[in-house]
């Protein structure tokens, strides 16, 4: 288990705060050698989200 602390650049909404945290948790997992983890989220919003497969990104991996 780690902790991850970042600041963010500019405005966001929530959901966006939220997506952002999930993509860094889940970065730090797959870096940290991890094939399977439990993702938790305070957003249900987001969540549905990412079981749908429906966050579109750009080329810097910024959410659209």
């Amino acid at each position: 288990m780690a902790g991850c602390a970042a600041q963010l650049y500019g405005y966001f909404d929530a959901l966006t705060t939220e997506l952002l945290a999930a993509n860094e948790g889940l970065l730090s997992a797959y870096d940290a050698g991890f094939t399977s983890i439990i993702l938790e989220l305070d957003f249900k919003s987001a969540m549905d989200l990412i079981v749908a497969n429906d966050i579109r990104l750009d080329c810097d991996n910024s959410i659209l």
